[in-house]
């Protein structure tokens, strides 16, 4: 007779997260959900549930088992620890943070929020059972280098400014550097198009080869 507590096959199935690695905090959430639904099934449906789950993976996460056999959950779990642990997130976010620049199509906002989310991820990362005093002086390097990216990777015209104005506080930096996108949207959509330009150019063209306009006074 079945267990009432215990998940059917279907309804385990339903339950079954997927994954591409990631964060520390992403690894966590998936380890919780598939050990939630292990505990909640009988040992019968284990096998097929975490061939349910290994279907699911995708990204690094699935290149990490793509050419292993894995027979129990177990031995996925201690692999995923080992892959994407705190001492991977930690590497992989800094190389993330490091190598950040602006896109064509980013609004200076939108970078800087790229930059903070990352930030915020490898401070998390690297104060794991730190104290407060360590916490604090860990914060302040991410900050900094968050800082150095940011100016770095921002379009070359406005990062030639903020560094003439040796900018010291990240927000102080992107609040710049918003303002001279805005300047220079502004002068784009003025003169950018060069139609005021272009309009006189044809004008003075236009005269210039117009032959009526033309008198001779022999």
């Amino acid at each position: 007779m079945a267990n009432p507590d215990q998940l059917s096959l279907e309804g385990a199935i339903k339950l079954v997260p997927s994954f591409s690695g990631g964060s520390e905090s992403d690894l966590a959430s998936f380890l919780a959900k598939c050990e939630f639904i292990f505990k909640s099934i009988p040992n019968t449906l284990k096998p097929i549930i975490l061939e349910a789950i290994i279907t699911q993976l995708k990204g690094n996460a699935f290149e990490a088992v793509r050419y292993k056999v894995i027979t129990t959950w177990d031995e996925l779990k201690n692999l995923f620890k080992t892959v994407f642990g705190s001492a991977h997130s930690v590497s992989y976010l800094q190389v993330q943070l490091s190598q950040m620049s602006q896109n064509s199509k980013e609004s200076v906002k939108e970078f800087s929020i790229r930059i903070e989310k990352t930030a915020h991820e490898l401070t998390h990362a690297l104060t794991v059972d730190k104290d407060p005093a360590q916490v604090n002086i860990i914060a302040q390097t991410v900050q900094a280098h968050a800082l150095s990216v940011f100016i770095a990777g921002v379009s070359q015209s406005i990062g030639i400014i903020l560094k003439a104005l040796n900018i010291q506080v990240f927000e102080v930096a992107v609040l710049h550097a918003m303002e001279e996108e805005k300047s220079s949207e502004y002068y784009n959509n003025a003169f950018g198009n060069n139609k005021f330009q272009n309009n006189k150019n044809k004008f003075d063209k236009k005269k210039f080869n117009d032959k009526s306009a033309v008198k001779c006074h022999r």
